[in-house]
């Protein structure tokens, strides 16, 4: 999550009203962030990902490679944000690039009819 502090505090305001807030007017640049993600990596060294398993809400039979209590499973973890907005960084995380224009000319028909007052519709197109 990336904050900017703008201005005084608004806490005790009971609108938006007179609040005066400046826009950001400088570029936002965050370096790391922590993000909430699902590790999907086995955790189950003994199960066998392709035996039963009952999912307990619905009784559903599945297999274990479903059963997400077999995964790491959801973490907070730190990472690294890739900037491209400079030309030294940007290069460092570029292998290639190409820009191509594509551009297409279609024509297209369809007849929609109201039969019986509108309680059969066909479409043809």
């Amino acid at each position: 999550m990336l904050m900017s502090y703008l201005g005084p505090d608004i806490r005790g305001a009971s609108s938006p009203f007179g609040l005066n807030i400046p826009p950001v007017t400088a570029l936002q640049v965050p370096q790391q962030t922590g993000i909430y993600l699902f590790d999907s990596n086995w955790n189950a060294p003994g199960v066998d990902p392709g035996a039963e398993w009952i999912r307990p809400w619905d009784g559903a039979g599945l297999t274990q490679s479903e059963n997400p209590a077999n995964y790491v499973g959801f973490r907070m973890g730190d990472y690294a944000i890739l900037n491209g907005m400079t030309a030294e960084e940007g290069a460092l995380h570029m292998e290639s690039a190409s820009r191509q224009l594509e551009e297409i000319d279609s024509n297209a028909l369809i007849w929609q009819g109201f039969v019986l007052d509108g309680a059969l519709v066909p479409t043809y197109g």
